[in-house]
């Protein structure tokens, strides 16, 4: 156990806080544009991610039956619990960052490499299930929720395909039906554009966090923390005995329950305006508190 939690460390936690800090010391030293780079983030580098991941999915949709049902009703879940505890003083103003905190983890550059590491040969195949879910109700539910105040129905579901993760879900599952793989003139620089979303996104969070200044979110921060981290893999876990999972699928799927905020809840935040700075404090926090709750998870999975 004590070899797996300083591989975590050293693999995927301190890399990950490495290129927070090199944001932040570039913003010191150059003055970034938050906007040039959260509109990079979300219209370019985040498709780019998905389409990618999307078409190379090995796994048939029957195999993935159980992980991608499990992944669904641990958001609605989440979702429910968010109406009841978020309309409470301390959290009611920030609640739309909250609950996006909540619903939405960080399954790729810390989720993929976390389960390989306890699932070796297995693990990242499972966990690519779970993000693909959770991109999916990210950039679905998630604008719904931050739209959901202003607009109507009609006009929410129109903003959705007009939102460039849609129709690249959209291509990527039609190419996989077709069974057509494009060719490398279009492929090469996408896998481009997809590897360059977690260091874009975490320079682009590391600014953010940078001009963070100290204000009063230690219960929102606590309450997202309490969520994510406690609450979250609990439920998770009651989900995989109801379906009746077991082995690696049931394993990964109680470990993703715990993982931290996605960054792409600040993404999305930033984007809209949606308490940016609340929501780089809940990645950073809950990234660097994961590392000892997760061990904690993994340690009775595994148990």
């Amino acid at each position: 156990m004590l070899g797996m939690v300083l591989s975590i460390l050293a693999s995927i936690i301190f890399p990950v806080f490495v290129l927070i800090g090199i944001g932040w010391l570039l913003d010191r030293r150059f003055r970034l544009d938050v906007p040039t780079l959260s509109k990079l983030n979300f219209y370019v580098f985040v498709p780019a991610l998905i389409f990618v991941k999307v078409l190379d999915s090995d796994i048939r949709l029957t195999d993935a039956r159980d992980i991608v049902l499990v992944s669904v009703l641990l958001v609605a879940a989440l979702y429910g619990l968010t109406r009841v505890v978020y309309r409470f003083a301390p959290f009611r103003d920030a609640a739309t960052a909250l609950t996006l905190g909540t619903l939405f983890f960080n399954a790729g550059n810390y989720g993929l490499p976390l389960a390989e590491l306890a699932y070796p040969g297995v693990g990242a195949g499972i966990m690519a299930i779970v993000l693909m879910t959770q991109n999916l109700l990210c950039f679905t539910l998630g604008l719904w929720i931050l739209e959901s105040r202003s607009r109507t129905p009609g006009a929410i579901l129109l903003g959705l395909v007009r939102i460039p993760v849609v129709p690249a879900i959209a291509a990527a599952l039609s190419l996989r039906g077709i069974e057509l793989q494009p060719p490398a003139v279009v492929m090469v620089p996408l896998r481009y554009l997809a590897d360059g979303l977690i260091p874009v996104a975490l320079l682009t969070l590391g600014v953010q966090l940078g001009r963070t200044t100290r204000s009063e979110t230690a219960l929102p921060l606590a309450g997202v923390g309490l969520a994510r981290l406690v609450i979250s893999p609990l439920i998770a876990w009651g989900l995989v005995w109801l379906v009746g999972m077991s082995g690696p699928a049931a394993g990964v799927c109680i470990v993703a329950g715990g993982l931290p905020v996605a960054v792409n809840v600040y993404i999305l935040a930033s984007e809209y305006r949606q308490h940016a700075a609340l929501a780089s404090r809940m990645v950073f926090w809950t990234t660097l508190l994961s590392a000892a709750s997760l061990t904690v998870v993994l340690a009775l999975v595994k148990a």
